[in-house]
Order: structure tokens, then C-alpha cells, then sequence
């Protein structure tokens, strides 16, 4: 990845979590607090990544800890080696997928994006600019993975599955702006039908009701529309 591109993500990234960090400040729940911590972490994270001053690991999948017997909760780009039985046609040995952020980066960012969206205080205001972020990582290539044939929704070490459920748990909450799900949407359309970004089986299928469900029962006309057009 180029240096260009570097800044590039640190640039949209950054803009992303100021305005989650903003939001976060002025909250007195607990959770959010700790989500401004983390955002600072992160940013220091990608500036790092950005100037070369960051050890960089390929790929996007995270190894159990040294010594460690529980089970492995890394991200794994591809289906195999988290703890399920390999199904026919998906590789024994997962390889990292070439431009894909490593690791270093992906996990702390997207530990970071999940605790927004799934954030008890449900603040819009927050959820909203992480699902905005997932939806340029994907669009921008800078996510990639692909599910295993199946697409199994307990798969939740793959990539791919977990964007998928992060985006789909947004949309589908009762409170939800229209905002959140326009988001959403975007998130759920880019995933399913980018060529680096591959769902299969039920994941696709929660994608795709998910926007069927959004079509039907969207907060406004907008949402509504886009949620058929995906």
C-alpha cells in the first residue's frame, strides 16, 4: 500500500472519529466514555500506520495469544482456522488477501467500530459515522475477505460475517434514524456485491433481508428507496 494511501485512509478514517469522539465527550454514559479513549488510541494507531512508523503484519487475521488454551478470537479474512471444520472448496490455509490492511490496524479499528454500533446508549450520533466508516473501508478496498461457502452467521471470526451482522444489528434496531439505515443500506449494498468483499450462503441472505426489511418498513421514503434498490 502506498504511502499516498496511508494518508489517505488516516485522512477519512480521522474525520470519522473526530466527529465519534466529539459525540462521545459530551455523553456521561460510562460505555461512550471509553469509546473516546479508544478513538485517541486508534488515531495514534493510524497516524503511525500512515508514516511507516508502525510494525505492519499482513493480512487481517489476528493469532491466539502465545501460551493461551482458549479459543482463538482473531479476524480471519477467509473461512478456515478459527475453531469450525473446514467445508469443500475453502483452502485448509487461509492466505491474506493482497491491500488488505494488516492486522495491527484492522483489529483495534474495528474493535472500535463494533463498541459504537453496539454501544448501550445507542447514541445515533455516534453509530452513525462507524457505520459510515465500514462503508468506506469496503468501498475502498482497504477491508477485504470472503466468507466460507456457507456463509454460517456463528462464524463470527470471519471479516465478512462480522461487518455484515454489525450493519444488519444497526438497521434492524426499532430506534434507528432514518440516517443509521440510509447508512446501513450502504454498508450491507457495498458488502455484498464488491468483488474483494465476498459473502455467501446466510450471510448474503441477512444482507439481503435486511434491505428487503428496510424497503418495506424504513423510517422515510428515502431509506425505503434505497433499501429496494439494493
Amino acid at each position: 500500500m502506498s504511502s499516498r494511501k496511508n494518508v489517505n485512509l488516516q485522512v477519512f478514517v480521522a474525520n470519522e472519529l473526530d466527529v465519534i469522539a466529539s459525540q462521545a465527550a459530551l455523553s456521561n454514559y460510562a460505555d461512550e466514555k471509553i469509546i473516546l479513549q479508544t478513538c485517541g488510541m486508534v488515531q495514534s494507531i493510524l497516524k503511525a500506520y500512515s508514516d511507516g512508523t508502525l510494525g505492519q503484519q499482513s493480512g487481517n487475521r489476528v493469532e491466539k495469544h502465545a501460551g493461551g488454551d482458549g479459543p482463538q478470537t482473531g479476524l480471519v479474512g477467509q473461512g478456515g482456522q478459527d475453531g469450525h471444520a473446514e467445508e469443500p472448496g475453502v483452502s485448509e490455509r487461509w492466505e491474506p488477501r493482497t491491500g488488505s490492511l494488516p492486522e495491527i490496524v484492522t483489529v483495534p479499528l474495528l474493535s472500535l467500530l463494533r463498541s459504537c454500533i453496539e454501544c448501550p446508549s445507542k447514541n445515533e450520533k455516534i453509530i452513525d459515522p462507524a457505520l459510515s466508516t465500514l462503508h468506506k473501508l469496503i468501498a475502498y478496498a482497504y477491508l477485504q475477505g470472503e466468507t466460507r461457502p456457507s456463509g454460517r452467521l456463528d462464524d463470527t471470526n470471519n471479516l465478512v460475517n462480522m461487518v455484515v451482522l454489525m450493519a444488519a444489528k444497526a438497521a434492524a434496531t426499532p430506534y434507528t434514524n432514518s440516517k443509521v439505515q440510509l447508512t446501513a443500506v450502504k454498508v450491507l449494498l457495498t458488502a455484498s456485491t464488491a468483488e474483494h468483499f465476498v459473502c455467501h450462503g446466510d450471510c448474503l441472505m441477512l444482507a439481503v433481508r435486511t434491505a428487503f426489511n428496510i424497503a418495506i418498513n424504513g423510517k422515510d421514503k428515502d431509506v425505503r428507496n434505497a433499501g429496494a434498490g439494493a
